[in-house]
């Protein structure tokens, strides 16, 4: 293992960065396993891909919560170069790269609201990593609301699956969804009142702000389509409904 050598980031594209290693620091090969370093503290590895002097391009298999690269960003660099073998080189990646990525977190708890134009709800959405981009979710559903001088009360629950752009739970997110919940209606006499078993279905675009190392607020936009309508009262949780959402969410 060398010492970690000063540089900074030239560029990114996609999962791969151009980083400028000091040209007194050692000369990388391709293969080679490194690791970023900003103030001591780890935030990125990677193997390196291609090397011209003391540039180098570092295909990134996993970084901390929260952390972007950006042009400019000065880092340290630490990593198996010279004679060490593809074999050495591969089972440093290993090591190193699961205190970034292999050591991600594997559960998560939102709570927030979730509106529409004719509706809102409490959020707690339960989140299980299935890998370092999905995710699988529980959502008990609870919608008190009133339409009409009738009132309406749905309960039930959804099951989600998360597709996370760059790591999971982090960043930019797909949520789809679907589940099925109960919907009561009763007139505010309680002389007349209906019930249904309504399959509803949602999805939508979802972004989190990292406001600590296991803390993010997030927001998110889409749609929800409920079927099943009612004899007696038109209520404004049927069809298809815009969706708005906005969530705090803490992982580990």
């Amino acid at each position: 293992m060398q010492q970690a050598v000063a540089g900074f980031v030239l560029k990114q594209s996609g999962t791969s960065i151009l980083y400028q290693a000091d040209e007194e620091g050692p000369v990388y090969k391709v293969g080679d396993a490194i690791c970023f370093y900003e103030q001591a503290r780890k935030v990125a590895c990677g193997k390196v891909g291609k090397t011209s002097g003391q540039k180098l391009i570092v295909k990134i298999s996993g970084r901390s919560k929260g952390f972007n690269f950006y042009q400019g960003q000065e880092l340290d660099a630490k990593g198996r170069a010279g004679g060490a073998s593809g074999g050495a080189a591969g089972s440093d990646e290993g090591s190193e790269s699961s205190d970034s990525s292999g050591s991600h977190d594997v559960f998560d708890i939102s709570l927030g609201g979730v509106a529409g134009t004719t509706f809102f709800f409490p959020l707690a959405n339960f989140q299980l990593a299935l890998g370092n981009n999905f995710s699988l979710g529980v959502v008990p559903i609870w919608v008190p609301s009133g339409t009409g001088g009738a009132t309406f009360t749905a309960m039930g629950g959804e099951l989600n699956f998360n597709f996370y752009f760059s790591r999971v739970f982090d960043h930019f997110s797909i949520q789809l969804g679907g589940g099925v919940m109960t919907i009561t209606v009763s007139n505010p006499s309680g002389t007349l009142s209906e019930s249904i078993l309504a399959i509803f279905g949602t999805a939508s675009l979802q972004y989190r702000l990292a406001l600590a190392s296991k803390l993010d607020f997030g927001l998110g936009a889409g749609g929800m389509y409920v079927s099943g309508t009612l004899n007696n009262f038109t209520i404004g949780l049927s069809g298809i409904l815009p969706m708005g959402q906005a969530f705090l969410a803490y992982s580990f």
